[in-house]
């Protein structure tokens, strides 16, 4: 009994004494660069995008993955996505000056929250 207790108590200061997982400091932060302070997790996003993908093709992207995503089975969406089709084409065939991805986001927007 005596030998189990102490056995236990010996488990016991083990466990609080040794750590199997390195401690991550300050100074390993600064030498791997994973960590930006003063940024969240939507404006590195952002950020990403902007690198990632250019203006003009931001509004095509983002219908590609929003075809890529959308439920199987919605048959309602086709006519709409048909229509968000042609905005964006129309959009597309407009010189590079002249396109405008704010108000062909907003003509799709209002597409798709369209009630019957």
């Amino acid at each position: 009994m005596v030998t189990g207790l102490v056995l236990l108590a010996g488990l016991f200061v083990w466990k609080n004494a040794v750590s199997f997982v390195p401690v991550y400091g300050e100074d390993q932060a600064e030498v791997s660069g994973d960590a930006v302070t003063g940024k969240d997790s939507a404006a590195g996003f952002v950020n990403l995008l902007r690198r990632s993908i250019s203006s003009s093709q931001i509004v095509p992207v983002c219908f590609a993955e929003w075809k890529r995503a959308r439920a199987p089975g919605r048959v309602e969406l086709d006519k709409k996505m048909e229509q968000a089709a042609a905005v964006i084409a129309e959009e597309l065939a407009r010189q590079a000056r002249e396109r405008n991805a704010v108000e062909c986001y907003r003509k799709i927007s209002r597409i798709v929250s369209a009630r019957k």
